[in-house]
This record gives C-alpha cells, sequence and structure tokens, in this order.
C-alpha cells in the first residue's frame, strides 16, 4: 500500500490539473443573457415625501428581444 499511494496521488494532481485547464482556457465564457437594471442615482432616502420620478435604466445584454411586464410605454 506504501507504494500504491504516491503514485494515486500523483494521478489525481494530474486530473485536477487537467480539470483546472479545461475550466480555465478552454471553455468559452457564456454569453451574456437577459438583461441589465441599474439603480438610480442618489440615494433613495433623500427623496420628499411624496410622488417622486424615478429612472430606471434597462440594457438588454441578449439577441432577443426582452419585454418588461408593467412597463408604462409612453
Amino acid at each position: 500500500m506504501r507504494r500504491v499511494a504516491p503514485y494515486v496521488f500523483i494521478v489525481a494532481a494530474i486530473l485536477l490539473a487537467a480539470t483546472g485547464v479545461y475550466d480555465g482556457f478552454l471553455q468559452r465564457p457564456p454569453e451574456p443573457r437577459g438583461f441589465t437594471v441599474e439603480a438610480p442615482e442618489g440615494n433613495l432616502g433623500d427623496f420628499p415625501v411624496g410622488k417622486s420620478v424615478l429612472t430606471w435604466r434597462f440594457t438588454n445584454n441578449s439577441k432577443e428581444p426582452r419585454r418588461i411586464i408593467g412597463l408604462a410605454e409612453k
């Protein structure tokens, strides 16, 4: 058993290194999907009591059109 253990650890180290190379270099990065929502500028606690207008910025990162539910289009 003492003679086999170093070889088992060497094979395991080679497999882990190969997995790291595959994950790090050979896989394509995923294509950005969905859309990005950017928060409004400033602190939301600074708005006065009552009605205030907030502007949210939506960016579509995919090639497919997206629909935002509840969006009031003008």
